[in-house]
């Protein structure tokens, strides 16, 4: 899946913006461009090496930092993204 096929609100808020950057951590981590909003992270070939990867990624896009257990609660792009976005929010 691409950021193309995200639905068109989450690519014009703010809080899309958020979901396109870590969508695009994620797929960079993983060395996967169909990764998907709502797919698992580890079901698709992470582990914690990745993780942490992809974490310094979102960083790096969003100033918000996260640690690693994260991934466990929130495993996917999508809930990960809330959770960033509610960071942003804060």
């Amino acid at each position: 899946m691409n950021e193309s096929a995200l639905p068109a609100d989450a690519t014009t808020s703010a809080d899309g913006a958020v979901a396109a950057q870590v969508l695009s951590a994620l797929r960079s981590a993983l060395g996967d461009e169909r990764l998907g909003p709502d797919d698992d992270f580890f079901a698709e070939g992470g582990d914690s090496v990745a993780a942490v990867h992809a974490l310094q990624l979102i960083h790096q896009a969003t100033g918000v930092q996260l640690p690693v257990a994260v991934f466990f609660t929130h495993p996917s792009a999508g809930l990960l993204a809330e959770l960033v976005a509610g960071q942003n929010a804060a």
